[in-house]
């Protein structure tokens, strides 16, 4: 204060400028978004090959990368049962190798045990392409809804204090979770007007749940339409978040996967079964 005094600035006036050079988050993250929008459009429209896609699943895993805690891994590949059977390659995996380690781990892919997997996303660039027929979008619900399938039911374990005769032992506690990991859709392209892109995500997930699959997302990230988000147990209700989207998914992903409870597991249990890829 003695100092601000011989410059002749009041300790008032000192503190007021300080606290109002501050950093507008909003401000930044629209920049990372415009940039990440034109880096889509820049390689689909000058290579216009299927690598695009490729691009675009990269961008969006590193982006998670940076902002998930670092207990989380990020990749894409497979998830496996205990019993040995897999899904479909998913684009982006968000599993916990903090207790559960990779059950393997190659250049292009990883499988992860399905008691690890607290996320999965599909990302496309061509949502109104398909895919053996179907919709692209239909495609990656049905994909997403094979994981919620496998992961809906979690053994794992934990060492726990127990007192028997007196005498306190650490013994391990086996136990069974139920619920499903979180899912998202990223998209970007042509993806319709928004009404049209909602009304073909709803029909997606009902034309899945129909065939009998555990279909859901929690919220899928439009580069040209914002966020939308579903409500949980309700039939298809949507939030449309137009401010901020792609720093309020990232948040959204990150309260997702804090609130999917993980533990340690017997991992010899998949030790006879090699993943098939």
């Amino acid at each position: 204060m003695a100092r601000a005094a011989q410059l002749g600035v009041s300790p008032l006036s000192s503190m007021n400028r300080r606290t109002s050079d501050h950093i507008s988050l909003s401000e930044y993250w629209h920049g990372i978004s415009a940039a990440l929008d034109a880096r889509l459009k820049a390689s689909k429209k000058h290579l216009g090959h299927p690598a695009v896609g490729q691009s675009a699943e990269a961008y969006y895993r590193d982006l998670l990368r940076d902002y998930l805690p670092t207990r989380y891994a990020v990749e894409t590949g497979f998830v496996m049962d205990a019993s040995g059977e897999r899904s479909s390659q998913i684009d982006i995996i968000i599993a916990d190798t903090f207790h559960i380690p990779p059950l393997c781990c190659e250049p292009s892919y990883k499988v992860f045990a399905a008691e690890s997997v607290c996320a999965v996303m599909e990302v496309t660039t061509s949502p109104k392409g398909k895919v053996n027929g179907v919709s692209k979008l239909a495609s990656d619900v049905d994909k997403l809804a094979g994981v919620r399938r496998l992961a809906s039911e979690r053994d794992y374990m934990d060492i726990q204090p127990v007192q028997t005769n007196g005498k306190v032992e650490f013994l391990p506690v086996e136990f069974r979770l139920t619920g499903s990991p979180r899912c998202f859709l990223i998209t970007s392209g042509d993806e319709w007007r928004r009404t049209t892109y909602e009304s073909k995500l709803i029909s997606a997930l009902r034309r899945s749940k129909e065939k009998g699959n555990p279909s859901w997302i929690n919220a899928a990230f439009s580069m040209s339409h914002g966020l939308v988000r579903f409500a949980p147990f309700k039939d298809y209700e949507t939030e449309w978040i137009e401010s901020d989207p792609l720093l309020t998914f990232l948040l959204i992903v990150n309260e997702s996967v804090a609130s999917f409870p993980t533990f340690k597991i017997k991992i010899r249990r998949y030790a006879k079964k090699l993943p098939k890829v």
